[in-house]
């Protein structure tokens, strides 16, 4: 885990309590969801029509890309805009362990992080983005002006912190690969090398960050070894290590309070017989491992990676609940067998709200994947699915669900491979079902739904080898069902 688990934790909390209002502004046509706060509805209305006309272009320009490079990483740069990666790790909300965001990389993004480093008098020369102890200490008193107590999410004490330096061998790596063409589109949010000095044993954790005595030391130590790679590898400029220690220390004060053993809280509270949640974010093939490698996140979002961050045997676990639209969506580079280039394509996005949350960037939309899904089941243990998003597709005539993949070499298979190149050229072999023209939204029962529907949750829970016990037709709380 990273400090940007923390900040993502009062993303979701903002996120739930604006939720049906962001159901209705879905319902009026606006291609994305609400501002997660008040800085980002006075950019949001700023840049709304700079948005809208590169929309167009944008789609165009990407579908033009996946159809010729079949899912390869393109030049960040070079075509003047980032990748929406999403990168995630189980976490134990209660606990204050949220996943972590590859998200939007948009000029409304830079711009929110500008405003965030200029609070903070931060005006170094270089790119200004917005750190994760930034954005934790901002979203803090941004949850306090909304009334939402903070008192019960707590940091555990192992996380691992994102500091200046990561956030520059980030950018500085991703543009070194871009001139090879290799780059894979990350938002330069740090992550990806905070990960590595996790891995390499020399990462700044935060009983770190907030020890007092130890601070300084830490800070310096590891900011003039980064500072070696920095200039004598990519030619970059040092960083000031003064100023990170005066800037930090303030975060480190926030923060302290909030850091806790929270491997001992979840066990304590699994002991006593308490249900502890943990939530994970995006998908299966983001993973390190069971992931379209080298496509794919720093962490384990995966049912295991759970354990992995949490502290808690897989012994504790004794259900795993997978959650699938009814549809497939991707964000960023990487393969997308059943995508759509077509109208199909764009009104499922149009009806399904898929745009970038900060950027209004279209989302890569295609049918149902069973081959993924069936795959997601088994690394995953998968014990319930629910799926999710299924009123989008009122009005298509037909239906499609992916059952396997016709391969370059006339090979049909219906297990992922674990070479995603595999998946380069080949052919979705469908299935096909009844489309439905009833409005659902207010269904509440499985039985309400129209035949067509019900059967089409029929087959899929078939094809995907997995019961489907819950449903939801929309947004709101009350529009999730649970299936018998």
């Amino acid at each position: 885990m990273v400090l940007s688990d923390f900040c993502d934790a009062f993303d979701e909390a903002v996120d739930r309590r604006l939720h049906r209002e962001r159901h209705e502004q879905a319902a009026q046509g606006a291609p994305g969801l609400l501002p997660r706060d008040a800085r980002e509805e006075v950019l949001h209305q700023e840049d709304e029509a700079l948005l809208h006309g590169k929309r167009d272009k944008a789609d165009e320009q990407r579908r033009q890309e996946a159809v010729c490079q079949h899912g390869a990483a393109q030049d960040a740069a070079e075509h003047g805009q980032d990748r929406e990666h999403e990168q995630a790790d189980a976490a134990l909300i209660d606990a204050g362990q949220a996943p972590d965001e590859r998200g939007d990389e948009g000029e409304r993004a830079a711009a929110l992080r500008a405003l965030a480093q200029a609070d903070a008098g931060d005006d170094n020369g270089h790119e200004v983005r917005m750190r994760a102890q930034d954005r934790a200490v901002a979203e803090d008193d941004g949850l306090h002006e909304k009334g939402v107590s903070t008192d019960k999410l707590f940091i555990d004490a192992r996380c691992h912190c994102i500091m200046p330096w990561h956030l520059e061998l980030d950018a500085l790596s991703e543009a070194e690969k871009a001139k090879e063409g290799t780059a894979i589109g990350t938002t330069k949010k740090g992550i990806g090398p905070t990960y590595m000095d996790k891995s390499e044993r020399s990462g700044i954790r935060m009983h770190d960050f907030v020890d007092a005595e130890r601070f300084e030391e830490v800070i310096r130590e590891t900011c003039a070894r980064k500072n070696r790679v920095i200039t004598g590898v990519y030619g970059g400029e040092p960083i000031d290590a003064d100023a990170v220690i005066a800037e930090y220390k303030v975060y480190a004060d926030r923060l302290r309070p909030m850091v806790r053993d929270t491997t001992v809280m979840t066990y304590d509270a699994i002991k006593s017989g308490k249900e502890v949640l943990f939530e994970g974010a995006q998908g299966t093939l983001l993973d390190l491992d069971m992931g379209t490698y080298p496509y794919v996140t720093s962490s384990h979002p995966v049912a295991g990676g759970c354990c992995i961050g949490s502290g808690v045997g897989p012994t504790a676990i004794n259900e795993i609940m997978g959650i699938f639209k009814s549809y497939t969506t991707r964000v960023g580079e990487g393969p997308f067998p059943t995508e759509l280039f077509d109208e199909t394509g764009d009104y499922i996005r149009n009806a399904g709200g898929e745009f970038g949350t900060v950027t209004g960037r279209p989302r890569r939309t295609g049918w149902f994947d069973a081959v993924v899904a069936r795959y997601a089941v088994r690394v995953n243990g998968l014990t319930d699915v629910v799926i999710n998003k299924i009123d989008p597709l009122r009005g298509l005539p037909k239906l499609k669900v992916c059952v396997a993949y016709k391969l370059k070499n006339g090979e049909t298979v219906t297990e992922f491979p674990a070479n995603f190149m595999d998946l380069v050229d080949c052919e979705p072999v469908y299935e096909e079902f009844d489309g439905f023209d009833e409005d659902i939204t207010n269904c509440r029962s499985f039985e309400e739904l129209p035949a067509t529907v019900q059967s089409y949750i029929k087959e899929l829970e078939r094809i995907i080898e997995c019961p489907i016990t819950m449903l939801g037709v929309g947004p709101a709380r009350d529009q999730v069902m649970t299936i018998k």
